[in-house]
């Protein structure tokens, strides 16, 4: 298998795109709820590891084919455009120009199937993600029609706008597929002692007659390309509603759909749960002692409203990386 890494990436405080976001805001008149709590401006912030990740790509999955960059044409000046590894990618590359422009992260990886040369096999990281040991292919890919995943159901908390998303992408889910469907098919992939203590949200979850939610682990994520395809030939308008939105709206979907559909399918193998990690952005200590005795094999940053005062990844942590990743990767200058 060629299996491709795929990385968005803005830069939220480029001046150039925020006047543009700004007029295109004013236009489309977008409610508070929306700016603050699905188009917030941490959404857009760069928090500075996306060096590291490349460094880690290189230093601990060298078996990568290519690694495509996607941004709204902004191109970090570190890195080696010569190197044929490294894809610069354009949203208009890919992105249907009626679709565009767009400062939502919805349309931009709902349509990464289109991306002219992509694998069949890709991982999607964000650039808040690490790998923080080696790494192989079958960490992710069992063969050409199956990916390591988590079969986990789980209750949807209804306690923000973002939740709302969760809930639209399960609801394609249920009009397709019965719960009970992949129970019957493969038990012990929903049912699996990898999942450890998350085990009880698929337990929690037997009562209900319809799917109530996935379990979802802020990874890295295994795609198959032609899952893309198949739910864009059976949903292509609400899809296609949700590319049309130039910001996030609560009736959008989002790539986890695709993800959902790939475990209904019964094309996945469970992931160990002691595969990944996430942490909050203030989590220094635990994000720290991780990176330092490679507990996890890929961790998770993430910047969210709790790390509001903490427009970057805290010096201490960017210390731990320093230390972890001294050597520049071969998609540096």
């Amino acid at each position: 298998m060629k299996i491709d890494i795929v990385i968005p990436w803005v830069d939220g405080a480029d001046p150039a795109l925020l006047k543009k976001r700004q007029l295109f805001a004013n236009d489309e008149e977008i409610s508070d709820i929306k700016t603050d709590q699905l188009n917030g401006q941490y959404r857009y912030r760069d928090s500075g590891l996306l060096r590291y990740l490349f460094r880690s790509i290189d230093r601990f999955a060298p078996w990568v084919h290519k690694v495509f960059l996607v941004t709204n044409d902004q191109w970090p000046n570190w890195l080696d455009y010569s190197n044929k590894k490294l894809v610069k990618v354009r949203h208009e590359d890919y992105i249907p120009e009626r679709w565009l422009p767009t400062f939502s992260s919805n349309p931009i990886l709902l349509n990464l199937h289109r991306i002219s040369g992509l694998s069949d096999q890709f991982i999607l990281f964000n650039d808040d993600t690490l790998i923080n040991k080696p790494v192989n292919p079958e960490d992710f890919f069992v063969n050409e029609n199956t990916v390591k995943d988590f079969g986990i159901y789980s209750v949807i908390p209804a306690n923000d706008p973002f939740s709302h998303l969760l809930l639209n992408n399960t609801m394609v889910i249920n009009e397709h597929f019965s719960k009970m469907s992949l129970f019957k098919q493969a038990p012990f992939k929903v049912l699996n002692f990898k999942y450890g203590t998350d085990l009880i949200r698929s337990l929690l979850a037997l009562p209900w007659h319809a799917i109530p939610g996935f379990f979802n682990p802020h990874t890295p994520q295994p795609y198959l390309k032609k899952t893309f395809e198949e739910v864009w030939s059976l949903e292509g308008e609400r899809l296609g509603a949700t590319s049309a939105h130039r910001f996030r709206e609560p009736s959008d979907l989002t790539d986890w759909v695709f993800r959902y559909w790939q475990i209904q399918s019964n094309e996945f193998e469970p992931q160990s749960r002691r595969f990944t990690q996430y942490y909050e952005q203030t989590l220094h200590q635990k994000i720290r002692n991780d990176l330092v005795k490679s507990i996890h094999s890929v961790i998770c940053i993430n910047d969210t409203p709790v790390s509001n005062k903490e427009d970057r990844v805290a010096d201490c942590i960017i210390e731990a990386l320093n230390t972890k990743f001294p050597d520049k990767s071969q998609f540096e200058i």
